[in-house]
């Protein structure tokens, strides 16, 4: 099987049950097929994702690990606007200056006026509670953070759901009963809510007299993509949510547009309930000013509102990356960003270095191109990711071009994915890319939501929007 002895001790870095499966299908060639794992498509509301019918298990000790990167990551990019551009409006609207009028569906060019930074950053902004997912890549050094996305619209909250139907799966069911073993769902959509309602009990909105209500803002979006917000699903986690959070008044989740927000005696309400929370988890082109009004008010928990464009700004990566050694981090800060952030600048005209060595932007971006990768801010979807090394000189000659015209792009060196193996197709399998979305809310850790694309597919991306599979880590008991 292609890749098979290469991947087994990747597969097993995450647990020894990780390449106990794979010589399972290599023993049973019927388990190499997709019809094998036909209980995995069944279900209606997940046939948006392209399921990846391979597990990938992980036991306790690694998930310590996980923890603590995706913690000590996002504490580190949480941070950083207020640490380095200290809040301050003049200074944070002349960081993100940017040519506007090339923001052309990559995703908005974030260009802010400083009144209206002046209030975003004020308290309450929503910083410390938006939910986060660092997606990372996995080299022969570790896990490296290649995007920061935090605010209410983060795809694979849902895939505790993909988790489940694995375990309970044919093939999958036989090799835990063989191996004397038990898996279960990471509860990553659980996790969300119960930071969802900590949070707004600890924020004074609910004061506990009546159900918490909990509005998920779902709409406009993708026929597709509204057809993952199951109630079946949510409805049942949110309840397990606020009992575990010690919430017995109860309360409802309500999916809804923002046309479904109701002024009624000094707050919001959808469909004659109370909303003490929203969370928006749309495609960005909802209106979300009524609800950010109440924010600030006081009278609404909102996750996360506007400001989840400035903390998902890739130039935050460089922001990072160019204070490493900055004495405003701890020594534990100095090294999370050395073991976990891949060099990253600003393409603009400056003196820099990389690896020790000086290194001229733009003009050092040529000869280096098989070693970087050129990312528009705010890009989404995988648009405007250059990777140089499937680009030809001058496709990426002209990449730079407009990076430099735009004033909005930044340059991050490559990093050449460790090899795992999945099954592909109808039949076989074989050397697949992956990128790892870990969850952080608050101060939980999430899970992880697995990205995964055949080797060698022309472009060097990992993304579900060019044809990725989707997978989660189930978690080992």
């Amino acid at each position: 099987m292609l890749g098979l002895t290469e991947a087994k001790p990747v597969h097993a870095r995450w647990a020894q049950a990780n390449g106990d499966f794979l010589d399972f299908v290599a023993r049973h060639p019927e388990y190499q097929t997709r019809a094998a794992f036909h209980s995995l498509y069944e279900a209606e509301w997940l046939r948006w994702f392209r399921i990846q019918p391979w597990p990938l298990f992980v036991d306790e000790p690694q998930r310590r690990e996980l923890r603590a990167t995706a913690l000590g990551v996002d504490g580190v990019m949480r941070g950083a606007i207020a640490r380095f551009l200290e809040n301050d409006p003049a200074e944070v609207s002349a960081f993100y200056a940017a040519d506007a009028s090339q923001a052309d569906g990559g995703g908005p060019t974030f260009t802010p006026d400083e009144d209206f930074l002046a209030m975003l950053v004020e308290e309450p902004n929503g910083v410390m509670s938006a939910a986060s997912r660092g997606d990372y890549i996995e080299d022969r050094e570790g896990l490296k953070l290649l995007e920061y996305n935090a605010g209410g619209f983060l795809g694979g909250v849902q895939v505790d759901a993909v988790a489940e139907l694995y375990v309970a799966s044919a093939p999958t069911a036989r090799f835990l009963a063989e191996q004397g073993r038990r898996a279960r769902a990471p509860g990553i959509l659980r996790a969300y809510f119960r930071h969802v309602v900590e949070d707004t009990a600890a924020s004074g909105v609910w004061d506990g007299s009546e159900p918490l209500n909990t509005a998920f803002m779902m709409l406009p979006n993708d026929p597709v993509l509204v057809a993952l917000h199951s109630p079946a699903l949510y409805e049942p986690e949110y309840a397990r949510a606020l009992a575990e959070a010690g919430i017995r008044e109860g309360g409802k989740v309500l999916l809804c547009g923002g046309e479904d927000l109701v002024e009624e005696g000094g707050w919001l309400t959808v469909r004659g309930h109370r909303v003490h929370a929203l969370v928006e988890h749309h495609d960005g082109s909802g209106d979300i000013r009524r609800a950010f009004r109440y924010f600030k008010l006081g009278r609404l928990n909102l996750f996360s509102g506007p400001i989840g464009s400035l903390m998902s700004d890739k130039r935050n990566l460089a922001l990072v990356s160019e204070q490493a050694d900055s004495d405003e981090f701890t020594a534990a800060e100095r090294e999370v960003i050395r073991r976990h952030l891949p060099w990253t600048r600003r393409v603009r005209p400056v003196r820099t270095t990389w690896r020790g060595r000086p290194f001229r932007l733009p003009e050092d971006l040529a000869a280096r191109r098989e070693e970087l990768v050129l990312k528009k801010a705010c890009s989404i979807g995988g648009r405007y990711v250059q990777v140089g090394r499937f680009r030809t000189d001058d496709e990426w000659a002209r990449v730079v071009a407009q990076a430099l015209h735009d004033g909005d792009w930044i340059v991050q060196e490559y990093l050449e994915n460790v090899p795992y193996c999945f099954q592909r197709g109808e039949s076989g399998a074989g050397r697949a890319d992956m990128v790892w979305g870990l969850f952080v809310f608050g101060e939980r850790y999430g899970g992880a939501f697995l990205r995964m694309q055949p080797t060698g597919n022309g472009s060097g991306l990992v993304n579900t929007h060019q044809g990725a599979e989707v997978g989660v880590m189930v978690d080992l008991l």
